[in-house]
């Protein structure tokens, strides 16, 4: 128990902030999962693509976080441009693969009968958020070091 409050003393506000991240990004990932293999998307061979990417950005933050711990802390934080770029495409090709039925669903009246469309989109929408915001946080932890023995080396450096 002492070696686990002994790590935990050393890691810094990005450590918990990837966490957070991570937990997010898959939280969105499963419902973008789910929402893609619903009775009214039923596209989940388009979400591949975003599994895919999505898989690969949370590689590079448990990668981060393991790094850390043997690497300067500049060549670390390079793994911070990965997660944003392989988020990013993941988020935009699901939200390409929404747009349209979204525009269907709330500016027409084709789909007002339709039962199964307003749920569905809420769901792409509670996953969008989840995934929103998991991609904030690994963004805000990019600016800050893993390891509080690093920080404090980071800015003796600057000085």
């Amino acid at each position: 128990m002492e070696k686990v409050l002994e790590f935990l003393k050393k890691q810094s506000i990005a450590f918990y902030l990837s966490i957070a991240s991570f937990l997010l990004i898959l939280i969105g990932t499963i419902i973008f999962a789910v929402n893609g293999g619903s009775e009214y998307y039923n596209d989940s061979d388009k979400l591949v693509l975003v599994t895919v990417f999505s898989i690969l950005a949370l590689l590079v933050i448990v990668a981060i976080d393991v790094l850390s711990h043997f690497l300067p802390a500049k060549y670390v934080n390079l793994g911070w441009i990965l997660v944003g770029i392989f988020a990013m495409v993941a988020f935009m090709v699901i939200c390409a693969n929404r747009v349209e039925s979204i525009a269907y669903i709330f500016g027409s009246d084709l789909e007002n009968d339709n039962p199964l469309a307003l749920p569905a989109v809420t769901q792409y929408f509670i996953g969008a958020g989840f995934y929103f915001v998991g991609i904030v946080c690994a963004f805000v932890a990019s600016f800050f070091s893993v390891l509080k023995d690093k920080e404090e080396d980071t800015e003796t450096a600057r000085q």
